[in-house]
């Protein structure tokens, strides 16, 4: 007689036991219960709710210009899917084949495909969140559309669930395929600079929008070309056609192409995935190449303080920041950022010189994410995949961990916002005159050496001492908040800056006295943190 208890050699009770075991890991809280404090947003859900202010933002974009209910919902549906792609790509290991399941059940009687059925249905709750959350705010917005019906904002908000299901088991088939055929090394590198592309664009995205002629976003599909018919997400906008006021038949006929592709997807993803298989892609992501940082390099560089403290810490960064795929990817990623913002202001012509009067204050894009990338690097830095190794700080005789972190300050100085500011100086140069942008990226290189020093009061573990989660660098994001500070203090102090001259040099002076005073008490307060800390 059939066990009623299994279904397709599922084993339900085991079924049930680990899908919750898997949620309660993923939405733990992230430190010690001693240390767990209450959070108007849970910790675990805050990346979602970046995502859902992106998806916002997007909609009020598209609503603002007058767009068409196949534009708006062609616009979204793209846009969710991208967003699907990058984070289930970027975190793959993470998802679905952490290897730190093996070590919780893995010796435990538990078949293979309750195994996988588990893993698969906790992915696809987080597909599901991850949706929700990009398209619950423009469904909503939707509703205000000229266009729109009652049905529209349901049906858009179906057909971008169906397309995140679609994309995230075509990144679980890519990613299978890939690492069968390419080595771990090149697929991560390969990965990272996909990172840097995908964030460029997404910033492009969000500047030119605003920009595009609204009789473009107000026209639909009428113009376009049959080939547009080839893009995925015009598959699933046509969902949202089928009970509009307008019907455009040849975008509904597309739609039997999603549906065909999403049972084809599907199917094939979950065929893909298995527990044998996620045992063999652990083993392939474990692979590194082996990366060493010259100890005459390191002295030369980092022999600017006597500490040992500042000197490993100028060490690790560096090893890391060549190691850590996740650490590379962030740098770049935000890297790109500060100069793309730059390159837009200046075809915009919102670029101006700001020591010539009645020309502007100074401040720009370019500069406000100058300095929210000092914060997000702070952050990414206490995270690693290679976590584990940090019990040696705990074990080593320093006289004050906190000084760690100003070799991980000249790192990022001298690897990261120099360049930058470098990449943003000639841009400066088409616009303004050499002198007056020279003096403009000094101003930048000051409050960004501030914003550094001001980020280690955000900081309570060794670098690279925190195990990297899903969703971390979306909580990155979270650092633009701590900016605010920055800024406001730059548009009180130029109004002495941009006066030129003596007030020039004394508010330079001013500001660099306060940074060494800043990076002193940090510095110090961290030192007595890190040694009270029990988390460790």
């Amino acid at each position: 007689m059939p066990d009623s208890s299994k279904l397709f050699g599922i084993d339900r009770q085991q079924f049930v036991a680990l899908l919750k075991l898997h949620l309660k890991l993923d939405f733990r809280p992230r430190s010690a219960p001693q240390n767990t404090k209450k959070r108007l947003i849970p910790q675990a859900l805050l990346p979602f709710v970046v995502y859902g202010w992106f998806g916002f933002f997007l909609a009020l974009s598209l609503l603002t210009k007058g767009a068409s209910t196949q534009v708006y919902a062609f616009f979204v549906i793209s846009y969710t899917m991208v967003m699907v792609f990058f984070a289930v790509l970027h975190e793959f290991d993470i998802i679905l084949i952490n290897p730190d399941d093996m070590e919780i059940i893995g010796y435990r009687p538990v078949h293979s495909k309750t195994f996988s059925a588990a893993k698969l249905a906790n992915f696809v709750i987080y597909i599901s969140l991850l949706s929700a959350s990009l398209t619950f705010l423009p469904g909503a917005i939707a509703f205000f559309l000229n266009e729109s019906t009652v049905i529209y904002p349901f049906l858009l908000f179906f057909s971008a669930s169906v397309s995140s299901l679609v994309t995230g088991f075509f990144v679980v088939i890519l990613y299978t395929l890939l690492l069968q055929r390419i080595s771990a090394v090149k697929l991560k590198e390969f990965i990272t600079y996909m990172q840097v592309g995908f964030t460029l664009v997404i910033f492009l995205v969000y500047q030119l929008i605003p920009r595009i002629d609204p009789r473009v976003l107000q026209s639909g599909f009428n113009d376009v070309s049959l080939w547009f018919l080839l893009a995925p997400s015009v598959w699933f906008t046509g969902f949202t056609e089928i009970f509009s006021k307008n019907p455009d038949l040849f975008i509904i006929y597309a739609s039997f192409a999603g549906v065909i592709a999403s049972i084809i997807v599907i199917f094939t993803g979950g065929m893909k995935f298995s527990a044998a298989g996620a045992g063999y892609l652990s083993e392939k992501l474990k692979e590194s190449e082996s990366v060493s940082v010259k100890p005459g390099t390191v002295s030369q560089k980092a022999g600017f303080g006597k500490s040992s403290e500042t000197k490993a810490g100028y060490f690790l960064t560096m090893l890391m920041i060549k190691r850590d795929r996740s650490v590379k990817a962030g740098i770049l990623s935000l890297s790109a950022i500060v100069a793309a913002s730059a390159l837009m202001s200046y075809f915009d012509g919102t670029m101006t010189d700001p020591f010539i009067k009645e020309s502007g204050t100074g401040f720009s894009y370019a500069f406000m994410f100058s300095i929210f990338i000092v914060f997000a690097f702070i952050n990414f830095i206490q995270y690693s995949t290679d976590w584990e190794g940090a019990w040696v700080f705990k074990i080593s005789p320093m006289r004050n961990p906190g000084k760690l972190y100003r070799g991980a300050n000249a790192v990022i100085l001298s690897r990261v916002l120099v360049p930058v500011y470098l990449v943003v100086f000639a841009v400066y140069l088409l616009r303004i005159r050499f002198f007056h942008a020279f003096l403009q990226i000094v101003v930048m290189f000051v409050f960004g050496v501030l914003s550094l020093c001001l980020g280690l009061f955000l900081v309570k573990d060794f670098p690279f001492s925190k195990k990297r989660v899903r969703g971390q660098r979306s909580r990155s994001l979270g650092m633009i908040f701590y900016t605010v500070p920055v800024l406001i203090l730059y548009v009180v102090s130029g109004k002495f800056i941009y006066r030129g001259g003596l007030y020039y040099i004394l508010s330079v002076c001013v500001l660099i006295l306060l940074s060494f005073a800043v990076e002193y008490f940090a510095v110090r307060r961290l030192g007595q943190v890190i040694d009270k800390s029990e988390d460790f």
